[in-house]
């Protein structure tokens, strides 16, 4: 055929067949092996009988794998597994389908597990608003998604490469018919003299030739539907008379079945065969390493289901090759050869020994690539992409061992030796990317910004713009939309002003991607307006600009936007006449936004139909803001990170609010980079009061009677021409990195240690994105028109406050802390346990002797303190009273006088303390007066008169285990001896607590 659409035609008309030929049963098949392949990779027939109803409803489900959220999300498998519930229905039935689909949705949902996501595949064509209508019907009445796929759709995905083969095998269509795109010269030539010309293969050089293209066709999404014609051709070498050529061809027939289609079980003959022959066909270092590479393939294909290959065969054939992998390092000499079977043992490390961990595995595998590294150093010409390709497929399960950083580093130095820096930036950025498709966003923010840094030259600027926008992505994900929002506008500014096609290639997804960071930071207003600029730039730089449905950013976008409309309308009433005139100057045409209003307004829309109250539950689920911020004269935007709730207020103006979200946008990107860094930060909350003054320099100042509050006032910024500013990036650096060493324990020269390594890893390259801060987001606010009309209005009043989200790997962390140990912990303990008795004994018998007080420490051992804690506060106060007693002393006295006592046993003529000198209120401030001593102790330090007690104390309790390490003790009452429970492991997670329990 010519091109796709007269496959897509042909496509449809035999799906229209299946009624008139009673295929039912092929249809199921057809969209099982489709939604498999495109929608879910872990879902499983059902079992019932369908037309009886038998199997609920549910033509289809997932099962929840244990490798779903295993850290391997680079892998086919993995990257499409889900957590979630996802029943497929599918229906050959004419006339009433959206009725049909209706009671089918009932049926499922009446049993078995709730679905979270139905996929529903029909053969007749369903009109787009009869879709919609489906939809919100499924989420309002069964709060799951619906995605509805009728024969247009089917017909369209059935008529991509990799999915052609379900075609032919379900449609009867010939294989052959599939469009031949324009591809390489070469590989067009081979494909016409073995697939299409049928020549037979006669020798060595034929079976190379053969072998790289089915590797080509497995890998390259557009060669995908040759995939069958040649593994047909490469049987020929599996009945041949030469022994390697038969071992060659078993091993990437079967790696072609895997890979190409994701299932092993077609080729398991071949792999059993390879295995059983593989020592008599005498392999050299690179057959030994294929071996070692099917292993794993297999035994990952055995984890997920993909074949009935045993656990334990797996583990035998990599036992035998391993033995042959060690004898032949014995043997040889040549440094290739060597490297090449430490490859092998490498690869074959990911198979565990039984009873092995997950995380000892994975610190054998990387000790293993460690070796294959250090022998790499001494070949110059072994290829180290092996080992470059080996972390990006496998940077999320490894990123958290000890030695991941030691091997990517190592990797990107050798690469950079022999390659150049850009080769390095490559390798990060797929790294960064395997990461972030595996939700773990602070590694993926460490390889994106080494790939930003190292693209970031004049011939490689769109691929460093293509990075920032993945940037931006991720920091939006982690909460820290401001920094998401920098990095968004340096994405845009950079691509309107760039006079290279491919960086003005990006622009229009740059400025889209803006709107979006702009809607996240709680800006919903700012974001339509700004939506403006953005539609206007994409109708000038995008190719066929008015399919909506061709440009998934913009789609995206628009669906934000009619969300925010409709909830801001809803909430914010008196908005209405500036929603609909922003809208209304939109540089697209109504027709093209009511369908996506229309959705979220109309009576099925939740966002319609909820009550105010349950709309702001809603809002705080999906946005995790207000998403009134910008509107009234004073701005407040609050984000959680490191275990510290900050609050940014600045007045609602151009120049104050560029300031105020610079300074946060660079303590964003700070507090990304320092946290995989354990700063030992005290819980608290953080108030950043910013305003612009006629200053020459940044000052900050703590405000007085303000519970952690900073006062920060930036100097003005004169326009410098064309939209530049003052270059105060170094100041706001400076005072980001100052604010958050304010709420670290560690003492100023041990968090400038942390900052120094933060620096040597480029965190000032990575807080600065094409231009400072400040002027970017002065940037960003020019797009909007309305700023000063929000500015005039009153601040919109919620029926309550919404809560800021956070996100898990900013949370406080609840491990124990590095420099804690027991033998520490322990020797402390004793002292608190001697100092007391050996201070003031007299006081403290007489005091648990009252039995006001015995009812009291009772009461404080109830609510979870260690009778250590009740000696020293009861200590504490006697001494202080005694002091006080003895004679009234200026402040600057009172400390020499508490130190000078604290160094002799009670005597007596030493004042008698009255018993109600113990209140609670007096033991709860010793306590903390106690816990400051104990701080110290560790060699920690606060650097605020104000901090938080609290946090103080939940940094103690947790971190340093002073909530549940104890040692055996005098009882406080003087009866038996007290046992103590086993003190804990250093290093371990404190399982005294569980994440975010208070102690």
């Amino acid at each position: 055929m010519k091109n796709r659409i007269e496959v897509r035609s042909y496509v449809r008309f035999q799906l229209s067949q299946l009624g008139a030929k009673n295929g039912a049963h092929l249809f199921e098949q057809l969209c099982f092996e489709l939604a498999r392949l495109r929608h879910v990779r872990n879902i499983l027939p059902a079992t019932g009988p369908v037309q009886s109803g038998g199997d609920q409803g549910r033509d289809f489900e997932s099962y929840r794998t244990h490798l779903v959220g295993a850290g391997l999300g680079s892998s086919t498998f993995l990257a499409k597994a889900t957590d979630e519930v996802i029943v497929g229905a599918v229906t050959l039935e004419k006339g009433d389908t959206a009725g049909k689909i209706r009671r089918d949705l009932k049926t499922i949902f009446a049993s078995g597990d709730r679905p979270d996501h139905v996929i529903y595949f029909c053969e007749q064509d369903i009109p787009v608003a009869s879709r919609h209508k489906l939809q919100a019907h499924c989420q309002g009445v069964y709060q799951a998604r619906l995605v509805i796929h009728d024969g247009q759709s089917i017909a369209d995905q059935l008529s991509d490469p990799d999915t052609f083969w379900i075609a032919s095998q379900f449609l009867d269509i010939p294989a052959d018919l599939y469009p031949k795109e324009d591809v390489d010269t070469d590989y067009a030539a081979r494909r016409k003299r073995w697939v299409a010309d049928r020549e037979v293969p006669q020798n060595w050089a034929d079976f190379v030739e053969i072998k790289e293209s089915l590797r080509e066709a497995t890998r390259e999404d557009s060669q995908l539907a040759d995939l069958a014609g040649w593994l047909e051709v490469m049987g020929v070498y599996l009945d041949g008379p030469s022994q390697p050529l038969r071992q060659q061809a078993r091993y990437e027939s079967a790696v072609a079945h895997l890979q190409g289609r994701g299932d092993l079980e077609p080729a398991r003959p071949l792999v059993e065969a390879y295995f059983e022959d593989l020592e008599a066909s005498a392999p050299r270092a690179v057959d030994l390493l294929d071996a070692a590479v099917l292993v794993i393939f297999a035994w990952g294909a055995v984890q997920r289901g993909a074949t009935r290959i045993e656990e334990e065969t797996v583990r035998r054939w990599g036992a035998a090759v391993g033995t042959m992998v060690s004898e032949a390092l014995e043997s040889t000499e040549r440094r290739g050869d060597r490297c090449t079977l430490l490859e092998a043992q490498a690869s074959l490390a990911g198979v565990p020994a039984p009873g092995q961990t997950r995380d000892q595995t994975l610190d054998v595998v990387l000790q293993a690539w460690l070796q294959v590294m250090a022998a790499a150093r001494d070949a110059p010409f072994f290829p180290v992409w092996h080992i470059a390709e080996f972390v990006e497929r496998t940077a999320s399960a490894l990123s958290d061992r000890p030695a991941y950083r030691q091997l990517r580093d190592e990797i990107d130095d050798l690469t950079r030796t022999r390659s150049g820096g850009h080769a390095v930036a490559e390798q990060a950025e797929r790294r960064g990317l395997a990461h972030y498709e595996a939700g773990r966003l602070l590694m993926a923010l460490e390889e994106l910004q080494r790939a930003k840094i190292g693209w970031f030259s004049g011939e490689a600027l769109a691929k460093s713009l293509r990075v920032m926008l993945l940037l931006s992505s991720c920091y939006c994900d982690l909460g820290l939309t401001l920094a998401a929002r920098y990095y968004a506008a340096g994405a845009a500014y950079l691509g309107i002003h760039s006079d290279d096609d491919d960086v003005r290639a990006q622009t229009p997804a740059a400025v889209l991607q803006l709107v979006r960071m702009t809607s996240a930071g709680g800006e919903v207003v700012s974001a339509l307006a700004m939506a403006q600029q953005a539609l206007a730039v994409h109708f000038t730089l995008e190719s066929r600009p008015g399919e909506v449905e061709d440009h998934p950013l913009l789609e995206d976008v628009l669906g934000l936007a009619a969300i925010g409309y409709t909830v801001v309308r809803r909430l914010a009433p008196d908005l209405i006449p500036l929603t609909d005139a922003i809208i209304d100057g939109w540089p697209l045409a109504r027709r093209d936004i009511d369908p996506y209003l229309e959705i979220v307004t109309g009576p099925d829309s939740l966002w319609a139909t909820l009550g105010v109250d349950a709309l702001v539950d809603r809002v705080e689920v999906e946005l995790g803001r207000s998403p009134l911020e910008d509107v009234g004269p004073v701005r407040t935007h609050v984000w959680h990170a490191l275990g510290v709730e900050w609050t940014l207020v600045y007045r609602n103006d151009r120049e104050t609010a560029a300031a105020a979200l610079g300074l946060a946008a660079t303590l964003q990107v700070i507090q990304a980079d320092l946290a995989q860094a354990d700063l030992l930060v005290i819980p608290d909350k953080v108030t950043l009061s910013v305003k612009v003054g006629a200053v020459g320099a940044a000052t900050i100042d703590p405000e007085k009677d303000e519970a952690f509050t900073w006062s920060v006032v930036m100097p003005e910024a004169p326009d410098l021409g064309e939209g530049r500013q003052r270059d105060d990036y170094h100041e706001v650096f400076s005072i980001a990195a100052a604010i958050l060493g304010d709420v670290s324990a560690l003492d100023r020269k041990a968090f400038m240690e942390v900052l120094i390594v933060a620096m040597n890893r480029d965190l000032n390259l990575r807080a600065y994105s094409v231009r400072p801060a400040r002027e970017m987001m002065a940037f960003a606010g020019r797009q909007v028109s309305c700023t000063e009309t929000l500015a005039a209005l009153p601040a919109p009043v919620l029926p309550r406050l919404i809560k800021s989200r956070e996100a898990k790997e900013l949370t406080w962390p609840v491990s124990v802390a590095p420099g804690y140990s027991i033998a520490k912990a322990r020797d402390g303990l004793v002292g608190r346990y001697k100092f007391p008795w050996r201070t003031a004994r007299r006081s403290l018998e007489r005091a648990f002797a009252d039995p006001g007080v015995r009812a009291s420490v009772l009461e404080m051992r109830a609510d979870g303190l260690r009778d250590w804690q009740i000696l020293t506060a009861f200590c504490g106060l006697i001494i202080k009273t005694q002091i006080q007693v003895a004679g009234r002393l200026p402040l600057d006295r009172l400390g020499a006088a508490f130190q000078a006592r604290s160094q002799r046993a009670e005597l007596n003529e030493d004042p008698i303390v009255d018993p109600a000198v113990f209140t609670r209120r007096a033991i709860q401030g010793q306590l903390h007066a106690n816990n400051m001593m104990v701080l110290r102790n560790w060699g920690l330090t606060t650097h605020r008169q104000d901090v938080d007690q609290e946090g103080v104390r939940k940094l103690l309790d947790v971190r340093f285990r002073q909530a549940v390490d104890d040692i055996p003790h005098e009882d406080l009452f003087g009866g038996q001896p007290v046992d103590a429970p086993p003190m804990g492991e250093p290093n371990q997670t404190n399982r005294g607590l569980s994440e975010g329990e208070e102690p």
